[in-house]
């Protein structure tokens, strides 16, 4: 997410607490715990996309892409997200 946002003209910038980190993120898709593994993060979107969800200034999710993180087994929360998104 971090790279098509940057493409689209987002600067990224390094965060703490997102490498191997449970934490709470919040907004259109409503407030859960999410893990993360990642040191870079948009603070900011492009006008043309829509922030959807984050974890204070940190952008979570946006309406081109929003991305579970690394569990095994799968959460099965997030594979009722994508299932219903795709209509399964």
């Amino acid at each position: 997410m971090q790279l098509l946002l940057h493409a689209h003209g987002a600067r990224l910038a390094p965060v703490g607490g997102h490498v191997a980190a449970v934490h709470r993120v919040s907004g259109v898709l409503g407030e859960r715990e999410v893990n993360s593994f990642h040191r870079f993060a948009a603070l900011d979107v492009p006008p043309r996309l829509e922030t959807l969800a984050r974890c204070g200034p940190v952008v979570e999710a946006v309406r081109l892409m929003w991305h579970p993180e690394r569990t095994q087994p799968y959460d099965p929360r997030d594979v009722a997200l994508f299932a219903g998104a795709f209509g399964r």
